[in-house]
């Protein structure tokens, strides 16, 4: 049930659909905006089927030592923010291990496989706090979230041309969600403008700069197209880059996949063969007739 996934493309398709989730304990950490970089949330699809959530929360320590801050009080806030981080990872790791220990439709002998399906980590350099996710496949990553596959495809549709057929995911980032009635990322600046305000001087507080996000999809899948802002090649994945403010957190994005329509070429196919058969025989038939004329 959770060793693998089907063909490639359709499988990258389903991923692109998932309402583009990302787990609680990494939005939490949303509230690291200190610094001149934007928060950027990955959903990298790997060649072997590993499916990685990692995001870079801009901690800059550069900015912090240039606002006003000691070593001591970035060091403190660094601390205090990594701690919180790896203690919601935790706790959502737990979560997930319970709900599969209580699931009775799990043979016993597969609980423990698919509870080492699922890790996390997180890591500190002088600019970005990452929190990274990684799920052994697809199968295992829906069951994480309880994203139910059968309600997913309202998010796709399809484009037929006469040739082609174009299907398109849309949907939105987890930069649109609520937090007790707030937008997501302006809940968790306000805790983060908290942490900042007991361990640094007011001056530092004041310097704070906007948000900025971005949404990156990360495939090896080449056919995959989409209405990034920006598509670059990085060691033969393709990266998908949506720029999202502060104000355009409900953006909408799209992800397709164009494949010929096979009933269409078949048929294009048979007709040239047929007319291709017609031409020789018509050719034949008007080179018989010449050698006939010849010999009376």
């Amino acid at each position: 049930m959770f060793r693998g996934r089907k063909s490639p493309q359709k499988q990258t398709l389903r991923v692109a659909m998932k309402k583009l989730s990302i787990l609680l304990v990494l939005i939490c950490a949303v509230c690291l905006l200190g610094g001149c970089a934007s928060v950027d949330y990955q959903l990298i699809i790997n060649a072997n089927g590993v499916i990685t959530e990692r995001l870079y929360l801009p901690l800059n320590k550069q900015f912090f030592i240039d606002a006003g801050a000691s070593e001591l009080q970035f060091n403190e806030l660094r601390q205090e923010l990594l701690l919180r981080a790896r203690a919601e990872s935790n706790s959502e790791i737990i979560a997930f291990e319970n709900k599969v220990d209580e699931d009775a439709s799990i043979e016993e002998e597969n609980k423990e496989i698919l509870k080492s399906s699922v890790s996390a980590k997180q890591q500190y350099n002088d600019e970005y706090v990452v929190i990274e996710m990684n799920f052994l496949n697809s199968s295992v990553r829906n069951y994480f979230y309880n994203i139910d596959e059968s309600n997913s495809s309202s998010n796709v549709k399809e484009e037929k041309g006469f040739l082609t057929t174009k299907t398109i995911t849309t949907g939105k980032t987890k930069f649109a969600s609520t937090v007790s009635g707030k937008p997501i990322t302006q809940y968790y600046r306000e805790v983060f403008e908290t942490l900042v305000l007991k361990y640094m001087p007011l001056e530092v507080y004041n310097q704070l700069p906007e948000a900025s996000y971005t949404y990156t999809y990360v495939t090896p899948v080449s056919r995959l197209k989409s209405d990034a802002d920006k598509i670059e090649v990085q060691n033969g994945y393709y990266m998908h880059t949506w720029n999202i403010d502060e104000n355009q957190t409900e953006k909408i994005i799209s992800l397709y996949i164009t494949s010929a329509r096979t009933e269409i070429w078949y048929a294009l196919i048979l007709g040239i063969s047929l007319l291709a058969c017609g031409t020789m025989f018509l050719i034949y038939f008007i080179k018989n007739k010449k050698n006939k004329q010849k010999t009376v």
